[in-house]
């Protein structure tokens, strides 16, 4: 197995972010946004001794657990490890990781983890820490891309809470009218670097910390 080289997978797990997971060549190859039974084709981006991890190129044999990504940035900024499957699936993989956790570490004997699924899947996350860069001469703030300091501009998001997401998109404005300066990675200059923004669920008040 080399880097470059693209291979034929079946997903048979999943890694506890939610990658899935193959057996190639006595390798195991991590695939990012895959499911368990799915058939595809792998780009190798890594390869160590006894793992690989690699890209997902082609996918063969779709899952029906698969469902299209309802949010414009949910592919690119990292923040959702699971929004490609549907939440029976979701749910499935989070119960049977603490099953075999619980088996394997704690010395239990469970066939089954009953779950308790959440009440809704969308505008449910009450903190979130946004990085702030210039982004083609503006100011703009989201989340990094998988595995970088790419950052992605994030006009939305489907899991945030959405006055979480008013109060960064405010501050972004603010930023740029009053010609604040963002911080500057590569000459590690700069005032702004990073917003977080709390929300309560049970009062509605927000707080926001300038980093």
């Amino acid at each position: 197995m080399e880097k470059g080289e693209i291979l034929e997978a079946r997903i048979e797990d999943y890694t506890a972010e939610g990658q899935g997971v193959a057996r190639v060549e006595g390798r195991v190859v991590f695939v990012p946004n895959a499911i368990a039974g799915e058939l595809c084709r792998v780009r190798i981006e890594k390869v160590g001794k006894t793992w690989a991890s690699g890209k997902m190129t082609e996918l063969l044999e779709r899952s029906p657990h698969r469902i299209d990504r309802d949010c414009p940035v949910a592919k690119l900024c990292g923040g959702c490890d699971f929004r490609h499957m549907d939440y029976v699936e979701e749910c499935r993989l989070k119960s049977e990781r603490v099953r075999q956790a619980l088996n394997r570490i704690g010395g239990e004997n469970l066939e089954k983890m009953p779950i308790l699924p959440a009440p809704t899947c969308e505008g449910y996350r009450n903190k979130a820490q946004f990085q702030v860069r210039l982004v083609d001469g503006h100011v703009a703030a989201g989340l990094y891309k998988p595995d970088s300091h790419d950052l992605v501009d994030m006009q939305e998001c489907a899991v945030q809470m959405p006055q979480t997401m008013h109060v960064m998109r405010t501050m972004v404005k603010l930023i740029e009218k009053l010609n604040i300066p963002v911080y500057d990675e590569e000459h590690n200059s700069g005032i702004i670097k990073t917003l977080a923004v709390r929300e309560s669920w049970t009062t509605g008040e927000l707080q926001l910390t300038i980093i």
